[in-house]
């Protein structure tokens, strides 16, 4: 039988990615005909659903090109056809990533149009992703600053229950699981990294199996020498949430942006979570199981070398933001669930 947490994490995830999501268990012992079973990639799942947006700057309105932090440029003369076309490296929540040829003054629906010659998907169920930012059809490559070799992510919008998802066991890492419902830390300043860590007190975390996913775990602080239980390892990276929903209709991603509105930064474009679950909990999904209503965030552990802060007092007390320059400086290991 699945556990507890592996059953609310799946009704969590039903309503994070809109789509059906089952635990382990309930995949082995399917009973369900005519449903295509997908095995639901919880790395994916995380960069998806990262929230992204335009970063306050001194160069917007320059005609400059931005180099896109995520692109390994070191082959691109190499890579180009004659005709200008690049190529896109397309990940979906599920399955492996398929690349395709497209020129960099298509639309995004030509693009999803080429997915569909390519994999049979109707352009009309893919949702495509870059960066945290859902992206439109109308623009075209070049105006997303989509170059060659970048990855999109492809998520499915919901298509009548003929596909569900599962989250398979070796994604999860119970031990590391923590019930912080009960907990508070009341006189007590925990750090990670040179930041403090303010744990999700009143939250249940669920944590990722994510140990030697990035070829070292020194950004967990793993193997490190900790002082004290409240003290953070050499080299660990802090910790930081964030909500995939809105909150007055803004995104975390729009009120940071806000309240960063009197800064320049060297970037145009980056990734907003915050230190604080109490504002994470502003743009949390809610969503419903067994009667009672939840609500789910991402815990992350955050590149300290390409984090920008947007301190409470910048925000007139209202939380601290933070700016990633991309995708790959912030790591999901868990998933936080509340009930509210």
């Amino acid at each position: 039988m699945a556990s507890k947490n592996a059953i609310i994490l799946a009704a969590a995830m039903s309503d994070v990615t809109n789509n059906r999501v089952i635990t382990h268990h309930d995949y082995i012992t399917r009973k369900l005909g005519n449903v295509r079973y997908q095995e639901l990639d919880t790395n994916a799942l995380h960069q998806s659903h990262l929230v992204g947006g335009p970063v306050p700057n001194n160069i917007q309105n320059l005609n400059i090109q931005q180099p896109n932090p995520t692109i390994n440029n070191n082959n691109n003369n190499n890579n180009n056809n004659n005709n200008g076309e690049i190529t896109l490296s397309i990940k979906p929540l599920s399955g492996k990533a398929f690349k395709i040829r497209v020129n960099p003054t298509d639309t995004i629906y030509q693009v999803k149009q080429k997915i569909q010659d390519e994999q049979g998907i109707l352009p009309e169920v893919q949702r495509l992703l870059f960066q945290g930012n859902q992206l439109e059809n109308g623009r075209s490559l070049t105006s997303c600053e989509i170059q060659d070799n970048t990855e999109i992510f492809l998520v499915l919008r919901q298509r009548g229950g003929d596909e569900i998802y599962f989250i398979h066991s070796d994604h999860l890492d119970p031990q590391y699981d923590c019930d912080f419902t009960t907990i508070r830390d009341v006189g007590k300043t925990f750090m990670r990294g040179p930041f403090e860590y303010k744990r999700p007190c009143g939250w249940n975390r669920i944590a990722l199996n994510v140990l030697n996913k990035y070829g070292e775990n020194v950004w967990l602080g793993v193997g490190g020498i900790r002082n004290s239980g409240t003290a953070s390892c050499q080299n660990e990276w802090p910790v930081s949430y964030h909500g995939t929903s809105r909150h007055n209709n803004n995104t975390i991603a729009d009120e940071g942006f806000n309240y960063a509105r009197n800064r320049n930064f060297n970037f145009t474009h980056g990734i907003y979570s915050t230190p604080d679950v109490n504002v994470a909990l502003k743009y949390a999904t809610r969503f419903v199981h067994e009667g009672n209503n939840y609500a789910v965030i991402f815990q992350n552990r955050v590149n300290p070398v390409n984090l920008e802060r947007i301190t409470n007092q910048e925000t007139g007390g209202a939380g601290e933001y933070w700016i990633s320059r991309n995708g790959g400086d912030v790591r999901s290991y868990g998933i936080c669930i509340k009930k509210i």
